[in-house]
């Protein structure tokens, strides 16, 4: 299994850490900023910074996953914020202004399933693209000096989804992140006809299309990129674009 190097003496990745010691790699995933570094870590490549860590919890693998990653927090020293504009429970913080944002798949069926999806009596926010997340997922390790603890993060084409989508539902003036994250994501991908034999869905599509229109070959996101990389990249982005330009039937 592959493993990355994490600084885990400080937040956000202090706070993984704890969090893969008590919990199952099967009950969420690392997902957000640091689900960008970690690719990137495992490429040896730098990525942007971040302060928060974001948790995809699978209610599906274990129902209760919800209650009790805020009581494990909770003695961490975070409280669950009060968001009087969106009325989600979502964001748990310290007095050290330390964030964690949890979130539950966009889509999730059946009374008792988003009866899970509550903290506080407050329904928890649904990630888009969260449930192709988790089906595109792989293990990872995290070392830091001589431990190590297994994560589960969204794979690479699963990864380049999420932002897709964060990026359509994102309305704050920091959306464009999630374009440089995608672009740094595709030049990762090593054989596009493989991804492209994993692609499938009419939302596949709307969220390669999508990038194919914000991530023009002259776009600023490749030109933070070394030349090998900004190629792949634009050339991974052109085969995900064939496919998706194809009629439905074909």
């Amino acid at each position: 299994m592959e493993t990355i190097d994490i600084p885990a003496q400080t937040h956000p990745w202090s706070t993984v850490l704890e969090v893969a010691r008590h919990f199952t790699a099967d009950e969420w995933l690392l997902t957000g900023g640091l689900m960008v570094q970690a690719h990137a870590m495992l490429h040896r490549l730098p990525a942007r910074p971040t302060t928060d860590a974001d948790f995809l919890l699978d209610i599906l693998a274990y129902d209760r996953i919800a209650s009790q990653m805020r009581s494990f927090l909770c003695v961490m020293g975070y409280e669950l914020e009060e968001d009087t504009i969106t009325e989600y429970a979502t964001r748990l913080t310290t007095k050290s202004e330390h964030k964690v944002d949890l979130m539950v798949t966009d889509y999730l069926y059946g009374k008792a399933k988003r009866e899970n999806a509550t903290l506080a009596g407050k329904r928890l926010c649904g990630m888009p693209g969260g449930g192709q997340a988790i089906r595109r997922s792989s293990h990872i390790l995290i070392r830091y000096r001589d431990e190590t603890a297994g994560i589960r993060i969204p794979d690479l084409l699963g990864a380049v989804m999420l932002k897709s989508a964060a990026w359509a539902v994102d309305k704050t003036n920091r959306r464009d992140r999630h374009l440089a994250d995608a672009a740094l994501l595709l030049s990762l991908i090593d054989d596009p006809d493989e991804q492209v034999e994993r692609l499938h869905s009419r939302n596949d599509r709307k969220r390669i299309l999508r990038l194919h229109e914000m991530l023009t070959e002259d776009s600023e996101y490749w030109q933070v990129l070394d030349d090998v990389h900004r190629q792949n990249g634009i050339d991974v982005l052109d085969t995900l674009t064939d496919w998706a330009e194809k009629p439905v039937d074909s």
